[in-house]
């Protein structure tokens, strides 16, 4: 008899031992909003814009679609359409955003190009997967143009860095254009 009722005070303590650790740890509330924003619908919706520019001529120092665009015009023209503000000029596009290394570059993020340390030229990501990186940018011989980077020797030889411009800032910016807007 002692020894059933042992077994039970024994059990008894184990399930409340453990009952009690349980209950130490705070139980986790689905966040209200996410705590880690990766703006894959931004992202698309920039990359679904800046395609719909293919074909559009090239033209030195433009940012305007009726004359058509040097590299850096198109994307900040395509980035203004969206609220993101990002320079004209690739020499300054190069530095705003966040450096990201190539195999974590998304849809929107800027790549640039050049030789010997200079910037000679900018394109937008369209996508990042096993078969390479497709990028969308206005050259001076074919205008705007989607290809792969991957599958261009020309293009990887001269790659020096890519950014991502669209972050919490940028939706920040499109929130607050947004918000004016609907107050007006």
């Amino acid at each position: 008899m002692n020894k059933i009722i042992l077994s039970i005070i024994f059990c008894v303590g184990i399930l409340l031992f453990a009952n009690e650790g349980f209950a130490t740890i705070p139980p986790v509330a689905p966040p209200s909003s996410p705590t880690f924003l990766d703006f894959s619908f931004l992202r698309q919706d920039v990359v679904s814009y800046a395609k719909e520019w293919v074909g559009s001529r090239y033209r030195s120092g433009s940012r305007r679609p009726e004359v058509g665009f040097d590299c850096s015009g198109f994307t900040n023209f395509v980035m203004k359409k969206f609220n993101i503000k990002i320079s004209h000029c690739s020499n300054s596009q190069i530095n705003e955003g966040e450096a990201i290394s190539l195999e974590m570059t998304r849809p929107g993020d800027l790549l640039f190009f050049g030789y010997r340390g200079h910037v000679s030229h900018v394109a937008m990501v369209v996508s990042n997967d096993e078969n390479g990186i497709i990028i969308v940018h206005s050259t001076s011989s074919r205008g705007v143009v989607v290809e792969n980077v991957n599958e261009s020797s020309y293009w990887t030889n001269k790659l020096i860095c890519a950014r991502n411009v669209i972050d919490e800032k940028a939706f920040d910016q499109i929130n607050n254009v947004a918000s004016a807007e609907a107050s007006k």
